[in-house]
């Protein structure tokens, strides 16, 4: 009789590792004195129904290699004497492969800004092994996407981060599938990647702008470094020229004000605002003086009235009208200007800038028998603009006392 012997032992694998040599415990033995012993290898992939000899295994033990899918093994010991060859074959040894571990995939990517945590990873799909293996995982996280850290204590299909993040961050799973205490790993699963954006710049807006001659304003918005800037209406009524420009031009009517609103945005970041106030004020103080080149003129003689019509500012000053009606005590003679009417006694100046003035002169021959009160001059002036000041409006001669003439 011949005795296979004992052959070990039982194994689990990673799909596509190299088994661990199969050793003899007990050699083969027995057969005829005389007789010639030999080994030869089988192995079977349907469970022991089919056994193939596997090519140059004649040795007491085996090296299977890598394998890809669950293989029996077995020795035959034959002892063959005089062409007669007896064998007995040892119990079969089971190498189990586990399947190729999946790794599932999980989503997905996010935005968040500096400083915050980012939402929970979920699992699309989840990881996959063989049949009785028990599935975990692994989550690693990357600022480089070269060097992977292992996320402690993140062993779920899904995952929740609890740190806030600071810089762009990818994440990766890897699904671990563990039968027979044996521990075998997928390849990564898709990258998630957590892109975090810095908070936008801080917004300035610039200074408060009143202006005096024009509805038309520069804007003073400063240069975002982070983010993306805007114009907007807070209050009133204005017309932004170009909402994105920080140098945007804006219209309001004149004597209104308007709040515009200077916002840099980098989302998800709370937006950075500030605030400018701009206001066109039409107001112009306007400033009469006049003067008597003689103030005892004798009865019949001529006198000259300087007009000095001056625009004190802020603003151009339009419509400007001086009136200086001669009253009985004079003959009108000339005016240094056409636009003054002797009739009404209105100078019509029109537009007066801003720090301009104009003269105006009246040549008056003196009556004689007049009142003191119809020797007297009062000229006014006047505008379309609001004046902040009237008591310059007015300018007013009761000084000129004529002398009878011989």
């Amino acid at each position: 009789a011949v005795n296979a012997g004992v052959i070990g032992s039982n194994q689990t694998l990673c799909n596509g590792s190299t088994a661990t040599a199969l050793t003899s415990s007990t050699a083969g033995s027995g057969g005829t004195t005389g007789s010639t012993a030999a080994y030869r290898w089988e192995k079977s992939v349907d469970n022991g129904t089919t056994w193939i000899s596997i090519s140059g295994a004649t040795a007491a033990t085996y090296s299977p290699g890598a394998l890809t899918q669950t293989t029996q093994f077995r020795r035959v010991y034959t002892a063959t004497l005089n062409g007669v060859a007896c064998e007995a074959a040892t119990a079969p040894v089971t190498i189990t492969v586990q399947n190729v571990v999946g790794a599932g995939s999980i989503g997905t990517d996010q935005t968040i800004c500096t400083g915050t945590i980012p939402a929970a990873f979920s699992s699309v799909a989840s990881g996959s092994g063989s049949a009785g293996s028990v599935i975990s995982y692994r989550w690693e996280s990357s600022i480089n996407g070269t060097q992977w850290n292992v996320i402690s204590g993140a062993t779920a299909a899904s995952y929740t981060p609890t740190a806030a993040l600071t810089a762009t961050t990818q994440f990766r799973r890897t699904t671990i599938s563990t039968l027979n205490s044996v521990a075998c790993s997928s390849v990564v699963s898709n990258v998630v990647t957590v892109s975090v954006n810095l908070s936008p710049t801080v917004a300035n807006a610039g200074l408060d702008i009143e202006q005096f001659n024009s509805g038309v304003f520069t804007l003073q918005g400063n240069a975002p470094v982070v983010g993306s800037g805007s114009w907007a209406v807070v209050t009133g009524s204005a017309t932004i020229a170009d909402p994105a420009n920080r140098n945007t031009t804006v219209t309001i009517a004149e004597n209104t004000s308007a709040t515009l609103r200077w916002i840099i945005s980098n989302a998800p970041c709370a937006s950075s605002f500030d605030d400018v106030l701009i206001s066109y004020t039409k107001r112009s103080n306007l400033q009469i003086t006049k003067t008597v080149d003689k103030t005892n003129p004798v009865v019949g003689d001529n006198i000259t009235f300087t007009l000095v019509a001056k625009n004190n500012g802020p603003s151009d000053a339009s419509a400007v009208k001086v009136t200086d009606l001669l009253r009985a005590g004079y003959t009108f003679v000339s005016s240094s200007s056409a636009n003054y009417n002797t009739t009404t006694g209105e100078w019509l100046i029109g537009t007066l800038a801003n720090g301009a003035s104009q003269t105006l002169s009246l040549i008056a021959r003196v009556n004689a028998n007049a009142t003191i009160t119809e020797y007297a001059n009062v000229a006014t002036i006047t505008a379309a603009e609001t004046d902040p000041d009237l008591t310059n409006n007015t300018s007013t001669l009761t000084t000129i006392s004529p002398i009878p003439s011989v």
